[in-house]
């Protein structure tokens, strides 16, 4: 029986043999120094003394951008280096393509055309192999592709943006963008070469050919040609006026001009034409907005507006526009005793309060309203119907109270103030009429003043029953601060009295 040997050391001698019979020895000793030998005899049929190589022949894969090409070895070096040639037989030249790398394979970017393709592989100890293939390359990859694959553009008010469409492996493209005027039969440069496959283009008007020469890095070149007409001038400062519009205000008409430039520098000016007098006034000479706030009186004109660019070009528009009446305060009556008389009697019934009154009844009463009016040139629809708005049809509110005679709320600005007191219904309704022609007038009094504040209005600041309330008012002055105030009694006493 075999006798095991425990925690036993053994010894392998190896030796590289030259081919043919060698004697191979093994010790083995355990950890009490006892120990044993074998001898065997070995037939070598290999020469291990050195490297050996041998190729067993290429390979490739055909690559967008190359062609991977390898080689299959056996070798018992592990640090075998390549060195890659290629024989271009069209052209009778060798090419190295790779010198003595330590990769089996190869990246190859042959041109066109047939080729041997040679590859030698040597050992650390300077022991050579090689192989040769044939190949046929059906594409040029020895530089970056390239196609142009047609142009485009995109008009804007100052320039036209033209591109071209375009294939290739190459990141680096760079652009040479050209015009030639047909009409002048002369080239312009647009852009030198330039990293971007657009360009901005400002050209007069004209016919052209519009021309972009591409380029790869390593000098591929390929060229695109399009027709283009540009229908107007793109190389100066312009200004095109589409129309004027109007937005009707309370207080004023406000005018606006609609206009395509490539100039943020315009100004404007507008000047209005009075077909009645026949005169030119202005409303605004040179200022950068394009709308304007007019405060026309009722008539025909012409409205004008003249457009300039920072570098003097000028345009002009004219429309003609009617502007219909607003409600004079001064003026003919246009409503009569029986029709005053009708519209009171169907929104209240008249007050006890005025039986002993200078107006015992409704009817007195609307003629006071025709007769003050009429002293002092004023339409009498305009202050009965303000008295109606002002009383509630005589009901009065808070503030004011119906023994104060005051018709018109004058001095009640609010918060409990009471406002003018007057002995009559009379001097009530002369004192509202000779207010309302402070406003409406610059023209004296035909009566004496009985309006104590008639010296604190500015007079002539509200020629229309709309311009009473101050939000409408152009200058800002007024009877009252409520919103519209001029205007509800156009549209909600006035407008019904009428009816009557």
């Amino acid at each position: 029986m075999k006798k095991i040997l425990k925690r036993a050391t053994a010894c392998l001698l190896a030796v590289l043999m030259l081919a043919g019979e060698a004697t191979v020895q093994v010790a083995a000793i355990d950890s009490n120094g006892n120990g044993t030998t074998k001898t065997v005899s070995y037939v070598a049929t290999h020469n291990y003394t050195v490297y050996y190589l041998d190729l067993k022949g290429m390979c490739y894969i055909m690559r967008d951008k190359g062609i991977d090409v390898g080689v299959s070895y056996v070798s018992n070096a592990s640090n075998v280096t390549f060195r890659w040639q290629a024989y271009n037989l069209d052209k009778h030249k060798w090419s190295l393509v790779a010198d003595w790398t330590g990769s089996n394979w190869v990246t190859w970017k042959p041109e066109k055309g047939n080729f041997w393709l040679y590859v030698e592989a040597m050992t650390p100890d300077g022991a050579t192999q090689n192989t040769i293939m044939c190949f046929a390359s059906q594409k040029d990859y020895s530089h970056h592709s390239l196609n142009l694959n047609g142009m485009c553009y995109n008009i804007y008010d100052d320039r036209i943006d033209v591109g071209i469409a375009y294939d290739s492996d190459d990141s680096n493209l760079t652009f040479k963008w050209e015009a030639y005027n047909l009409d002048k039969q002369k080239w312009n440069l647009v852009a030198d070469w330039t990293g971007s496959n657009w360009v901005s283009w400002y050209p007069k008007k004209g016919n052209y050919w519009m021309h972009v020469t591409a380029r790869t890095s390593d000098g591929v070149t390929k060229d695109y040609t399009i027709c283009f007409y540009a229908a107007r001038n793109y190389n100066y400062k312009y200004i095109t006026i589409n129309g004027i519009c109007s937005v009707n205000d309370k207080a004023a008409i406000n005018l606006g001009v609609s206009y395509n430039s490539n100039d943020t520098s315009l100004v404007f000016r507008w000047q209005i034409y009075d077909l009645s007098t026949g005169s030119w006034s202005t409303l605004t000479d040179w200022t950068g907005s394009n709308w304007v706030s007019w405060y026309p009186d009722s008539g025909n004109y012409w409205v004008y507006v003249e457009s300039r660019t920072s570098d003097g070009t000028v345009e002009s528009y004219c429309t003609a526009y009617q502007v219909t009446a607003r409600y004079e305060i001064m003026g003919t009556t246009s409503t009569n005793l029986a029709q005053m008389v009708a519209y009171y009697n169907a929104n209240n019934t008249y007050p006890e309060f005025y039986a002993s009154s200078d107006a015992p009844t409704i009817e007195t009463f609307c003629r006071i309203y025709l007769e003050e009016c009429q002293a002092e040139g004023l339409k009498a629809e305009v202050a009965f119907c303000q008295a109606m708005l002002e009383t509630g049809f005589l009901r009065y509110g808070v503030d004011v109270q119906i023994n104060q005679y005051n018709f018109a709320g004058l001095g009640a600005t609010g918060n409990g103030a009471p406002g003018n007191s007057f002995g009559s219904v009379r001097e009530g309704i002369r004192a509202q009429v000779q207010h309302l022609k402070a406003y409406a007038s610059t023209d004296g009094l035909n009566q004496p003043c009985v309006d104590t504040r008639f010296q604190h209005v500015r007079r002539g600041t509200a020629h229309y029953v709309e311009w009473l309330g101050i939000q409408e008012n152009p200058y800002g002055r007024g009877w009252a601060t409520a919103k519209n105030y001029g205007y509800n009694i156009v549209n909600m006493y006035m407008a019904k009295l009428f009816k009557y």
